[in-house]
């Protein structure tokens, strides 16, 4: 269990010394400054489960439609995140049915361009953690925090299209590990992806 944890441990500090030179790092706002700028808007598409396991080319049978907003400050909103994308890994069926039952909540994902192409923004995608607080389960209200790892390579086509992969690394239920998705290494099956544009 230890080890378990040192690892979520590790991978979250990494995930926060991104998302620190994300807002710190000035060389970077001002070669990529016009690029923030022109990414800015709302992309309307659809949001994926994928299995990179059983079929590399097919997305699952789950997708939903979302919009996704870009904001001036780096960050991608999905406004109507749809909880049962991440729900379906639980393994506890009574819990994954209280997480089902509360619908859609607010997502954001750091971005970070690193490089940039004659079309595309190489970005690196940071999800921050989904915590859902008060959740009835077992007679009790309880906390429950999904964490995302492996910061991922996604792509803006600025005003025109967007791609935002994230990796479900492990849950926690009032701060304690659930379901430990990383030292499984089951992470691949829980690829979720986002494929839009505007309109």
């Amino acid at each position: 269990m230890k080890q378990k944890i040192t690892t979520l441990l590790f991978i979250a500090a990494s995930v926060l010394a991104l998302s620190s030179c994300l807002n710190n790092d000035d060389d970077n706002k001002t070669n990529y400054a016009a690029d923030y700028k022109n990414a800015v808007g709302q992309y309307t598409g659809k949001m994926y489960a994928l299995d990179y396991n059983e079929n590399p080319q097919k997305p699952d049978t789950l997708m939903h439609d979302v919009t996704a907003t870009i904001t001036a400050d780096s960050i991608i909103s999905f406004s109507s995140f749809p909880l049962y994308f991440i729900a379906k890994e639980i393994s506890d069926n009574e819990l994954r049915e209280a997480v089902i039952a509360r619908g859609n909540t607010n997502l954001k994902v750091h971005y970070l361009i690193y490089n940039k192409g004659d079309e595309y923004l190489y970005s690196y995608i940071i999800p921050e953690s989904v915590i859902i607080n008060d959740l009835d389960y077992k007679g009790g209200k309880h906390k429950l925090t999904f964490s995302f790892v492996y910061p991922t390579n996604g792509f803006i086509y600025s005003r025109k299209y967007l791609q935002v992969p994230m990796d479900i690394g492990g849950i926690f239920l009032d701060d304690v590990i659930f379901e430990d998705f990383v030292n499984k290494k089951l992470a691949p099956r829980r690829l979720l992806q986002f494929q839009g544009g505007t309109k």
